[in-house]
């Protein structure tokens, strides 16, 4: 088939700020190259006051996954509208435990309260500062210390709304933030999740190509497989 052709990068940037669903409501459609991002994850912080006028549009207070992943998929779909034909979307995402401490739960918002462990040097909120002390409401149909596998139920659920599910990949953290629990390994990986709009998308395959002396044509190596790289997403 025709290749897709690449319109020039802008040499300006406009940087829009508000609420995500409105914004993107705002945009026209068929106009976005490309998607990058990482929402909040569901039940482990807190980016507003609890006075704050916007606290109700807060992504990951939701009080269960399945209300947390719905608000996603609408959110998605908006991003799905605005893209162009050839356009992709990555998430990077995490899941995160049901009751255990700062990090599950699913305790209405009005019962969350903020974990604060002091202002930072220069006054801003810490991580520490951010995380929420739950309640001890459970989300329905999970157990205190069940892992709340957020981001497979994101992928599935974008899948079943239209996107292609293209490719899942594991970032793993060479140097992970330690964790106090005693009977289970530490956490130390994240999902990036690859969607493109439509089967025949722009990727650009040579930004992956590895070049050395032992490999003069670029091989891509990936999970220890061998691939010669692809710019047009196919297969």
């Amino acid at each position: 088939g025709a290749k897709i052709k690449m319109r020039k990068l802008p040499d300006s940037w406009d940087i829009w700020t508000g609420d995500s669903l409105d914004l993107l409501r705002e945009m026209e459609a068929g106009t976005v190259q490309t998607c990058i991002t990482s929402p909040p994850y569901f039940a482990l912080r807190s980016y507003l006051e609890p006075a704050h006028p916007c606290k109700a549009k807060e992504i990951g207070l939701e009080s269960s996954p399945v209300e947390f992943i719905a608000r996603l998929v609408e959110i998605f779909r908006e991003v799905r509208r605005v893209l162009h034909k050839s356009g992709t979307l990555w998430i990077n995402i995490g899941g995160s435990y049901a009751h255990s401490g700062v990090c599950g739960g699913g305790s209405p918002i009005e019962n969350r309260t903020y974990n604060v462990g002091g202002p930072s040097p220069k006054g801003r909120k810490t991580d520490r500062d951010k995380q929420l002390t739950m309640g001890g409401v459970l989300p329905p149909g999970y157990k205190p210390k069940d892992f709340i596998d957020t981001p497979a139920m994101l992928a599935e659920a974008l899948r079943a709304d239209g996107w292609y599910l293209r490719s899942e990949i594991v970032w793993i953290k060479r140097s992970p933030m330690p964790e106090s629990t005693q009977d289970r390994p530490t956490r130390a990986h994240e999902k990036i999740y690859l969607f493109s709009k439509e089967s025949r998308y722009y990727y650009d395959g040579d930004s992956e190509r590895i070049i050395t002396d032992a490999n003069p044509i670029g091989i891509v190596k990936t999970a220890g497989t061998q691939h010669k790289a692809n710019a047009l997403g196919q297969g």
